[in-house]
């Protein structure tokens, strides 16, 4: 939680941004690299990309020969959004979806989605433990074809 923290309080690397699909991956691959830092390195691989399948239940995520150019296309499509809240949803669903990492997939999503934000002037997103359960609701409807939910949750 404190490699967290300092993510999010230090705006020199909070705010760090993505003028193309290559630099947003290598601010997930930091950003994960810092959180990561305090756990068993051998376990998610801190800064590193999955190196084999992972899911959910029955939920498959991207195959890790698919995460890096999914990843791309995911930017390029979010790049053409306006909003920053649009932008910054999108980008919180889509990179949650693929799950690039073998662990802290959430947060580091979330600090995505806050950097979008915190870039455009708005409020970061946090969403406290209490609302976790209805964070992955939200996410399961996005996942069956309702954004409505994500919408609410992020608003």
């Amino acid at each position: 939680m404190r490699a967290l923290y300092t993510l999010y309080a230090t705006p020199e690397v909070f705010l760090r941004e993505d003028r193309s699909p290559d630099e947003f991956l290598e601010n997930l691959k930091y950003w994960h690299a810092r959180f990561g830092e305090h756990k068993d390195k051998g376990s998610i691989r801190p800064g590193q990309f999955k190196d084999k399948a992972n899911r959910a239940g029955s939920t498959w995520f991207a195959d890790p020969v698919h995460v890096e150019g999914t990843l791309h296309a995911a930017w390029e499509i979010g790049d053409a959004l306006e909003e920053p809240f649009d932008r910054a949803v999108f980008r919180a669903v889509s990179t949650v979806s693929i799950r690039p990492f073998l662990d802290g997939n959430g947060r580091i999503t979330r600090l995505a989605a806050s950097n979008m934000l915190g870039r455009s002037g708005k409020i970061r997103l946090m969403i406290p433990t209490v609302f976790r359960e209805d964070y992955i609701l939200a996410l399961r409807a996005f996942s069956n074809g309702d954004p409505i939910p994500v919408i609410r949750m992020f608003r």
